[in-house]
């Protein structure tokens, strides 16, 4: 949820997916959003008391077919990994 709330984290409207034991991967619907969840540095909050730290790091992904033909984000989609 951290990360849909634009206010606390930047964030804005996203899919979050396990990928790892401690790796999740956040798709953003608006490339802003993910803009600004990328230029602050530090994201914390807590759950159940204990202070969480999550480090992000910008990956490539191949476009998938959601995006409508012709769409110049056709190619290449940003995605996040926390």
């Amino acid at each position: 949820m951290y990360f849909k709330i634009r206010r606390r984290s930047g964030g804005g409207e996203c899919e979050i997916s396990k990928v790892g034991d401690n790796t999740y991967m956040i798709s953003f619907t608006d490339k802003e959003a993910q803009e600004r969840v990328l230029e602050q540095l530090d994201h914390v909050f807590l759950i159940e008391g204990q202070e969480i730290h999550i480090s992000l790091r910008r990956e490539n992904v191949a476009e998938s077919s959601k995006q409508p033909k012709g769409s110049p984000d056709q190619e290449q989609r940003e995605k996040l990994s926390a």
